[in-house]
């Protein structure tokens, strides 16, 4: 016989039994429910759900062996690597040093408790387009999660178009504080490839000087590659209508044949010419050579042609001083799936019952997601990164450009924001941007990008260039990838409205990608929109990006122009005829 005192004993039991299987089957109550287990040195000897590293009440505050974990119907599945993190690459030599101290391990581990991994493939294609979905033709786009409500630069009156101002918004060169000088000749660096460089993946191509960059059948008394370069701010531009391209003429028998196409450089100033902003720039490339195919700067007033002495020296699309915005998420997402915490099926939890995939926060440029993505990989890799797409370095091309700049916080939410490209302070030229959408186009390897084409005496090449990669900041692997995020942002997400609207190219969102960003910047003080992306033409892809800054917000975004462009390019409109184009 049991006693009394037993029996309800025993019942107590099960009725603490039961609350016990509820409180772990009610997953809106997991916080309530914690399991201990012991570290082995220095690793926890398992690792499952979310962690939670702040110590129980009344508990003994400072480090213990021992790892507070909550509990999970649904265990997130670690990647391999998490368990031995690779060694986080140094920055490039020569630049600037990252932050002293990077984020604390535990607030790391906690961002990365966050995010939950679907599957056990790294290959992602973008998802077809939902015809269910809403129609967002008619809504503005949101670029972002808070970059909506960031404080606007006050309205100003618009120039009269008839009259130039002058307006320091209209030149860049009024802006010496924050801009490169405009280019004197001696003051030119010769276009040789960067300083070697510590990347995160593969080494850099060994330096070589431009002149070995070009391959030569000189005479006694033919001028170098480098003398050539030294005088393109200077010369005269002009249009040969024989040869269909812009040209610079030395002397009397040396002409130099840039790379700049007639057809698109009229598209893209048509597009800034019937369209109203305030200032703008657009660059189209081949993301396989470098050669740069279109470029443009506008001041409100009217476009930059190539045969205007200010092309040459007060470009827009050669001024670092331009907020990098949420085109930065690039970055991070290349670090985030390069360091293996995230996949672009991973869910990322924001809140207890709401959760996004990476891809749709890229679509959608979710700034909380790309926070916790970039917390989690670190600040001392995040900088490793950023170095190696050329920040903080200087950027080589045969028309002066000055530095872009990016300095990674180590505090935790300056990091988030950051990595989000929520930092004004991180400032980049378009032509830079353009060479970021390449890389990422020419899986992982940078092309370092130039004008010149070759160069003739009389009827003779003396000089042609011989395209080079000068980086490999990420595998070809994770740039495939982002090549298929950079698809959703133009069919889910906010270049969704500026790709959309052309009833005789229905697909036409569906050729196209790219990646937003919408941020105000400080000099100029202008919300500034991009589009850096894609488009695909002839079976083969373009770089194409574009900047609009205006007084405030406005339906003439950069998608926009991007949208408009694309569809000239697939109506033949415009034509980019050459024999080396990018092809996927």
């Amino acid at each position: 016989m049991i006693s009394t005192s037993l029996r309800s004993l025993n019942i107590y039991c099960i009725i603490g039994y039961l609350a016990f299987m509820g409180l772990a089957i009610d997953s809106s109550m997991v916080d309530a429910l914690v399991f201990y287990v012991t570290d082995q040195n220095g690793q926890a000897v398992f690792s499952t759900g979310l962690v939670q590293s702040n110590p129980l009440p009344g508990g003994p505050t400072g480090s213990s062996p021992l790892v507070a974990l909550q509990f999970r119907s649904q265990p997130a599945a670690t990647p391999g690597p998490e368990s031995a993190p690779p060694t986080p690459p140094m920055p490039a030599a020569g630049a600037a040093a990252p932050p002293p101290q990077a984020a604390p391990e535990d607030e790391r581990t906690e961002e990365i408790a966050l995010i939950e991994h679907q599957g056990t493939t790294d290959s992602f294609s973008a998802p077809a387009p939902d015809p269910q979905a809403r129609d967002e033709a008619d809504a503005e786009d949101t670029e972002g999660e808070g970059e909506g409500t960031l404080p606007l630069a006050p309205a100003t009156q618009a120039t009269n178009p008839g009259r130039p101002a002058d307006d320091p918004q209209r030149h860049p060169a009024a802006l010496a504080p924050r801009l490169s000088p405009p280019a004197q000749p001696g003051n030119v660096a010769p276009t040789a490839a960067p300083a070697p460089v510590t990347l995160p993946l593969t080494p850099a191509t060994s330096p070589r000087l431009s002149a070995a960059t070009v391959s030569a059948v000189e005479s006694g008394e033919n001028p170098s590659i480098l003398t050539l370069l030294k005088t393109l701010p200077e010369r005269p531009w002009t249009y040969n209508p024989m040869l269909d391209r812009y040209v610079v003429r030395y002397d009397a028998e040396t002409t130099i044949v840039l790379t700049l196409r007639p057809s698109l450089q009229t598209q893209v100033e048509k597009l800034f010419a019937a369209n109203s902003c305030k200032l703008g720039a657009a660059i189209i490339q081949d993301p396989t050579t470098g050669a740069v195919l279109a470029m443009t700067s506008f001041d409100g007033w009217r476009p930059l042609s190539p045969t205007s002495p200010e092309f040459r020296t007060n470009n827009w699309a050669l001024q670092p001083t331009f907020p990098i915005a949420s085109i930065f998420k690039i970055i991070t997402a290349a670090a985030g799936l390069e360091k293996r915490k995230v996949t672009p099926a991973s869910s990322i939890k924001l809140g207890r019952k709401w959760s996004m995939t990476l891809w749709e926060a890229f679509a959608k440029s979710h700034n909380g997601v790309f926070g916790i993505v970039g917390r989690s990989v670190g600040s001392q890799v995040l900088q490793a990164y950023a170095n190696a797409f050329g920040f903080n370095k200087p950027f080589y091309f045969d028309l002066p450009v000055g530095v872009s700049q990016a300095e990674l916080p180590a505090n935790a939410v300056k990091l988030g924001e950051a990595a989000a490209g929520l930092n004004r302070n991180f400032e980049i030229s378009p032509i830079h941007v353009a060479s970021i959408i390449s890389t990422v186009l020419n899986r992982g390897r940078q092309m370092k990008p130039y004008l010149v084409d070759y160069v003739l005496r009389g009827n003779r090449v003396i000089f042609r260039r011989k395209p080079f990669p000068i980086a490999q900041p990420m595998s070809a692997g994770a740039a495939q990838q982002i090549y298929e995020m950079m698809k959703t942002t133009t069919t889910h997400g906010t270049g969704k409205r500026g790709f959309s609207k052309f009833p005789d190219c229905p697909d036409l969102a569906r050729l196209c990608g790219g990646k937003t960003g919408t941020l105000t910047g400080a000099n100029p003080h202008l919300l500034f929109t991009w589009f850096g992306g894609f488009t695909r033409t002839a079976g083969r892809d373009l770089s194409i990006v574009f900047l609009v800054g205006q007084p405030g917000m406005s339906r003439m975004r950069a998608s926009t122009l991007a949208g408009r462009l694309a569809h000239e390019l697939y109506a033949g409109r415009a034509t980019a005829a050459t024999p080396r184009l990018a092809t996927r």
